[in-house]
């Protein structure tokens, strides 16, 4: 650019510019014009180098998230989804009933929690449950002995009632009217005591 200036500042002061000084000066020209390509394509070739180590950059850098990411959906679905699946399929209506649920392997925390919860629930159900079955089966046996209790009363006032009758007839006498008097003692006695049995049901 130097020798550039000095070949112009000759065509200054001539009125006539020798040939010499032309092509000196367009060989200067062309000089310029090749070095500034050059400069164009190092600077174009930079730029490219930078474009492509920032592509690589952000490409490298997605790389490593995408690999987080489906680590962290890999551990998700280990620790919690299948867990969760599997835990759903023990609580199917024909997997049969369950006295206790399954710890799934690798279950996050929250899952064994809520399995221990759901598991005090199960457990609390089915006493409740063999509760409500003791429940019903003293029913149907105090049903039963009030039955019982109620045909066995019947059964001692008619045997009660047929022993008055012999008692108040004329034709009996001696040791057979003690015997019916005792027979009757003894099964009033008896039916004083179904008697008291039976207001407890």
């Amino acid at each position: 650019l130097a020798g550039l200036v000095i070949d112009l500042r000759g065509f200054g002061g001539e009125p006539e510019v020798s040939d010499e000084l032309k092509l000196s000066l367009q060989k200067r020209l062309r000089v310029v014009a090749e070095n500034l390509l050059k400069v164009d394509r190092i600077i174009t070739q930079q730029m490219r180098d930078s474009v492509v180590r920032f592509q690589l950059s952000v490409i490298g850098i997605l790389g490593i998230i995408l690999s987080c990411s489906s680590f962290f959906l890999i551990m998700l679905f280990r620790r919690s989804v299948r867990p969760l699946l599997q835990l759903s399929e023990a609580l199917r209506p024909d997997a049969g009933q369950l006295e206790q649920l399954p710890y799934p392997p690798d279950s996050g925390n929250e899952i064994v929690d809520l399995i221990e919860k759901l598991n005090d629930k199960i457990q609390v159900h089915q006493l409740s449950e063999d509760g409500q079955e003791l429940v019903e089966s003293e029913k149907k046996i105090d049903t039963k002995l009030a039955v019982t209790i109620n045909e066995a009363l019947n059964s001692l006032n008619g045997i009660l009632n047929y022993t008055q009758l012999l008692l108040e007839s004329d034709s009996i006498s001696g040791d057979d009217r003690r015997m019916l008097e005792q027979i009757r003692a003894t099964v009033q006695s008896s039916a004083d005591k179904w008697q008291k049995q039976s207001h407890g049901f």
